[in-house]
């Protein structure tokens, strides 16, 4: 498999990152979770520069300046689904702090050197093995704290300990994820993914004050909202998501995946399982170019083609294929 790294295709085993890599010591980094999916109109990379443009503010709330420009990097995307012949992928950018200093202070000249990688795979399924009915969470025992409200918004490496540890702690006890809640005991969100909950013919989701603004979450809310539905975005009590009518996670891994059980409890009616099979459906068809919600702004391009060959153009048009 070739990565991208530092602007050079790589063998991923001839990447040398040295064992003195800041980030590797100190989290100090930055990523991103992209999808490209091969549909009846070709194959597309979705939301492709709204993830890479959440990648540069993640950057700069670390006070890391990236070494690409947006352009750079989405052109960085194509070559490395052509060259590695994939149509559908999971695309993984990591803005990371190389070697140098090995204290908190990487400016002190010379600095440490900003690095960037990028891989692409494919991976069908984040949760491997789900129950067609959906997952079984666990709720309640862990927490997602930031010290600075601005800081929930960075996809950074460090971050996600306490997501590593809320999800070993899950999985271990028999659950297949876990739901954290913020310091006010409210809802959250899950270790990789936002949460809703379907009430009353209109979905409810927590705000991201302590929850990662979802750049899939954003998708389902428009496309729930082209269908007519309410979303309500506020703080959510725990003891609700016994009452919703369903309950589901959304991620770019995850993509949209059911909850069935909450801390060993059966959840939802088949009403809302319905609300949520048809949510699934329509984001399919969005991620493939094959459907557009009424509401989506008109200036919102969710799918970048992906150029098969380096002659193709954004048009479509091919002079060398």
């Amino acid at each position: 498999m070739k990565v991208w790294l530092d602007g050079v295709l790589r063998d991923s085993a001839d990447t040398a990152i040295p064992c003195l890599t800041h980030t590797l010591h100190y989290g100090t980094g930055v990523f991103e979770g992209i999808r490209s999916y091969s549909g009846p109109q070709g194959c597309f990379i979705f939301r492709l520069r709204d993830h890479l443009e959440r990648l540069q503010a993640s950057a700069n709330t670390l006070r890391v300046t990236m070494p690409y420009s947006i352009d750079e990097m989405e052109e960085a995307v194509q070559t490395l689904l052509r060259v590695n012949e994939l149509g559908d992928s999971y695309i993984r950018p990591l803005v990371f702090i190389g070697e140098g200093s090995m204290s908190l202070d990487v400016r002190t000249p010379p600095g440490n050197r900003v690095r960037t990688l990028i891989a692409a795979w494919e991976w069908k399924s984040y949760f491997a093995g789900t129950p067609a009915l959906g997952l079984s969470v666990r709720l309640g025992t862990w927490r997602r704290n930031f010290p600075h409200s601005g800081l929930n918004r960075a996809k950074a490496v460090g971050f996600y300990v306490n997501s590593y540890l809320a999800h070993a702690d899950a999985t271990a006890c028999g659950y297949d994820e876990a739901i954290l809640v913020d310091e006010g005991d409210h809802l959250a969100e899950a270790t990789a993914a936002n949460i809703f909950l379907v009430r009353n013919n209109g979905l409810v989701t927590p705000t991201t004050d302590a929850a990662l603004a979802g750049i899939t979450r954003d998708t389902m809310i428009e496309i729930a909202r082209g269908l007519g539905f309410s979303v309500e975005e506020r703080d959510i009590r725990p003891a609700e998501i016994f009452r919703a009518d369903h309950v589901f996670l959304t991620g770019t891994a995850c993509e949209v995946v059911p909850v069935a059980k909450v801390n060993g409890q059966p959840i939802g009616n088949d009403a809302g399982a319905q609300v949520v099979r048809d949510l699934a459906a329509l984001y399919q068809r969005a991620v493939r170019n094959d459907y557009t919600p009424s509401r989506k702004p008109a200036s919102s391009d969710w799918c970048t083609p992906h150029l098969r060959s380096s002659t193709e153009t954004r048009n479509g048009i091919v002079s060398n294929a």
